[in-house]
């Protein structure tokens, strides 16, 4: 579930951080005249439309990659021990985790 979520919130709020950080660290700092302090910029005047419209964008091509991907990069499904061979190798003293080695 973590991933899901890992894989829409990022991508849909990525676009916003990169404007708000272009906006600090780019473009001529305003200063307050009061503390001599740098203004952060304000959402309002971000193009909020765009942002979002990127911000889905990627987050769809995040989401469909990752569908097309994951079974080649996943590890396969979790299989059950067989009980049956397990207790033949428990009944030879060998652990079920371990290889069996011909004596």
């Amino acid at each position: 579930m973590i991933r899901l979520l890992l894989l829409t919130i990022i991508p849909l709020v990525l676009p916003f951080v990169v404007w708000f950080v272009w906006n600090v660290f780019a473009e001529k700092p305003k200063l307050d005249a009061a503390t001599g302090e740098q203004i952060p910029p304000e959402l309002k005047t971000a193009p909020l439309k765009m942002l979002g419209i990127i911000g889905v964008l990627l987050s769809a091509l995040t989401l469909g990659g990752f569908l097309l991907f994951h079974d080649k990069t996943a590890d396969k499904p979790y299989t059950p021990i067989n009980v049956d061979e397990a207790e033949k190798k428990l009944d030879k003293g060998i652990a079920p985790d371990r290889p069996v080695s011909s004596n």
